[in-house]
């Protein structure tokens, strides 16, 4: 199965390394990833992943929700 993850973050760079560790420690790989400042203080994270399943997306959405740089953290099924 292929998920985009979808946050709003902080605008600063070690955030992505933070939210991509959280698949490395899952076993899940990263097909894409993209970072997009929206103002001085935002920014937009989108991470495509696949070979995942709602557990483990769960799982990372959980963890994401308790770092404190990331305001709001979803996940989207993009295939069945």
């Amino acid at each position: 199965m292929k998920y985009r993850l979808e946050a709003t973050v902080s605008a600063r760079v070690d955030i992505l390394n933070r939210i991509t560790t959280l698949f490395i420690q899952k076993g899940l790989p990263v097909e894409s990833v993209n970072y997009k400042v929206i103002d001085d203080r935002l920014a937009k994270v989108e991470l495509i992943c696949s070979d995942a399943d709602d557990i483990r997306m769960d799982r990372i959405i959980n963890q994401a929700d308790n770092m404190v740089d990331i305001a709001q953290v979803q996940y989207i099924k993009l295939d069945k």
